[in-house]
């Protein structure tokens, strides 16, 4: 693909805390065989050198650009990262991951040669520091094309790679169309579902061009933030399902009892694996029951029974 018949894309990098691998996430994005991008680091308030990094990489490569600002979290990063993108197709990357050479070649090429294609995604391989290597990729064929909002929408609940940000080149107008929520973990999940419901058509190159860290230093394999993260994800499929209950074309899908049915989960594998958590509302008890298998149901009532969670 020659430079000049080549549309610019903005890659937001959302960056805290990751001195010691933000020079690989960097590196992996100047290589790309895709030249026509600008890299926007969003220093979200780091308090290592990784701020200070941003403005050495600005100031030495003029297709990178450093903002910075108060910590607010990775959902409130990617916000203000899309708010500055420029580029007619807009993706996120992880600032202790990286791509592999032709990511963006390849994607790029799918998604200018489909202009009515809101979204191009490829599968993603997972790396740890013994840099042991596993694929996910989705579901069938190396090539697919999936059309239509009710269509796309009932592939949220299959999850991961579709509720993953950052394996995805996004139209500008869909990627400003979604907003993150702040300061709450499962913003993909959040965004996720809305990138779905919005887009006219995606495509999936099925191979995994991304390199996910799998960081066991990581703010959500933190034992501290585990009962966090499974509330926030309770809130999050509320907030979902609140919106797609107002939704004529979901709940014709089934969308809205399917999104019921996975906050009934996450309800359960809170109360599960939390063992602070020490009461509930009798109104929100009787609907995670109604919505659980008779599997779950059964064990819910015994956990709640033997470690004597209040009913309120």
């Amino acid at each position: 693909m020659e430079l000049e018949n080549q549309e610019l894309l903005s890659l937001v990098v959302p960056v805290y805390n990751v001195e010691k691998y933000l020079d690989r996430c960097v590196q992996s994005l100047l290589n790309q065989a895709y030249k026509n991008i600008e890299i926007i680091l969003v220093d979200d308030g780091a308090k290592d050198s990784s701020g200070r990094m941003c403005d050495e990489y600005a100031a030495k490569y003029p297709q990178i650009r450093a903002i910075h600002q108060e910590n607010g979290g990775l959902g409130a990063a990617r916000n203000t990262g899309v708010k500055a993108a420029v580029g007619g197709y807009i993706a996120f990357v992880d600032s202790d991951d990286w791509v592999k050479p032709d990511m963006y070649s390849r994607l790029m090429a799918e998604a200018l040669a489909h202009p009515d294609a809101d979204m191009v995604k490829s599968g993603y391989c997972e790396a740890n520091d013994q840099e042991e290597y596993s694929q996910t990729l989705f579901p069938g064929a190396a090539y697919q094309e999936i059309t239509g909002k009710e269509n796309l929408c009932r592939y949220y609940a299959k999850e991961s790679p579709w509720t993953v940000a950052w394996n995805t080149v996004y139209r500008q107008d869909l990627a400003k169309k979604v907003e993150y929520p702040s300061r709450i973990y499962h913003e993909d999940d959040y965004a996720s579902f809305f990138y779905l419901y919005f887009s006219r058509k995606c495509i999936i190159i099925n191979e995994p061009f991304y390199c996910y860290y799998s960081n066991p230093n990581s703010i959500v394999r933190d034992q501290r933030n585990l009962a966090r993260e499974k509330r926030d994800k309770i809130e999050v499929l509320r907030r979902l399902h609140e919106y797609a209950s107002k939704q004529e074309i979901l709940k014709r899908s089934g969308m809205v009892r399917k999104l019921q049915h996975m906050w009934a989960k996450a309800y359960y594998h809170c109360i599960r694996d939390d063992m602070e958590y020490d009461c509930i509302s009798r109104k929100v008890l009787k609907k995670v029951y109604h919505c659980l298998d008779l599997r779950r149901s059964l064990l819910l009532r015994y956990m709640i029974r033997r470690r004597k969670i209040k009913i309120l």
